[in-house]
């Protein structure tokens, strides 16, 4: 079995500005309030990466949980107020791969295959759930100060600079929050996937994304992206 095999069979779409490719399986219904706002209990999602992609540094509210389910040796970079920490997630529990393992809410993280590997196939579970107004794309000459002995890794998880495309990506997921809040495809249609048959959504105008993308570039600015 190769990535093309799983990518087909589990469905899966490229996720869009984080990289690899994901499927939301599981978002609980109901609410929570949490963040100052409110999120659903939970959400699940299968993520694969192979030897083009990678998950770009980033950071999450809340904690996130990895399951490795098949594949080849992921490696993970963590960046918290401890410093740099990197695991290895895999079925060799006696070269110290874990099959199950925690980002804490807060702390940077990317991955990628370790050389040679073909794809990784995992999944994550998070309690609040995932909402993209979670989520912090990490900058590399932020990040690279507080990667002493990691700089190399830590520029291959990073893209040089945060791009309009990345922005244009985030204004089109809002569009889609705008219009299925809290649906089970709206990470898909935002992120890659095929859209829903009513998008855009038919309220919404070309200045109102404009005035997204204005709002994107000053919260840019505010996070110094720069």
């Amino acid at each position: 079995m190769d990535a093309a095999e799983v990518i087909r069979r589990l469905g899966l779409s490229p996720l869009g500005f984080e990289g690899g490719y994901y499927r939301e399986t599981f978002r609980q219904s109901g609410e929570v309030d949490t963040y100052g706002a409110t999120r659903a209990p939970s959400t699940a999602i299968f993520y694969l990466l192979t030897p083009d992609t990678c998950s770009l540094m980033h950071r999450l509210r809340g904690p996130e949980v990895y399951h490795f389910y098949l594949g080849d040796p992921v490696e993970q970079l963590m960046v918290g107020a401890a410093g740099p920490e990197v695991v290895h997630l895999g079925q060799d529990l006696l070269a110290g791969q874990r099959v199950q393992h925690v980002v804490p809410g807060g702390v940077w993280q990317g991955s990628r295959l370790l050389p040679g590997g073909r794809f990784a196939l995992m999944g994550t579970t998070m309690a609040p759930g995932f909402d993209l107004a979670d989520f912090t794309l990490g900058r590399r000459d932020q990040l690279l100060p507080l990667c002493p002995g990691h700089e190399a890794l830590l520029t291959a998880l990073t893209p040089a600079r945060v791009t309009t495309e990345h922005l244009e990506l985030a204004a089109a997921t809002l569009d889609l929050l705008h219009a299925e809040r809290r649906g089970p495809t709206f990470l898909a249609a935002g992120l890659g996937a095929e859209p829903p048959e009513a998008w855009p959504p038919p309220e919404r105008t070309q200045d109102d994304l404009q005035r997204e993308l204005t709002a994107l570039e000053q919260d840019r600015g505010r996070r110094g992206w720069g």
